[in-house]
């Protein structure tokens, strides 16, 4: 089985302090996949930001303007669990696109 791992500085830009979706937890997977001498098995897989259009595949555009945004503002909380960090916007872009990179490397065969 090959399985795939995507990873770039640019995650750890997505600054939400005390909340459980921080740098922190990303942080913590990759010294555990290298304590346990996994991450050199992994395949890394490269990917390219999401546009706009993809994310509007699968949100409304009132989403995607109110995060982006919020991000330009400076940040701060949009409902009650989700905060956007100065840098949200554009980690969301990558994130996205990393995620549309995983799914095409599976398609294609690549990863399992």
């Amino acid at each position: 089985m090959s399985v795939g791992i995507i990873r770039n500085p640019i995650f750890q830009e997505h600054q939400t302090g005390s909340h459980p979706e921080c740098p922190q937890r990303l942080a913590a997977i990759d010294q555990k996949l290298e304590s346990n001498g996994l991450l050199h098995e992994l395949i890394p897989i490269d990917f390219e930001p999401a546009l706009k259009e993809d994310i509007l595949r699968v949100h409304s555009n009132e989403v995607f303007e109110t995060v982006m945004k919020k991000a330009e503002e400076g940040g701060g909380w949009i409902d009650s669990d989700t905060i956007v960090s100065p840098h949200s916007g554009r980690v969301a872009l990558h994130s996205a696109g990393a995620g549309l990179a995983a799914v095409k490397a599976v398609l294609n065969g690549e990863v399992d």
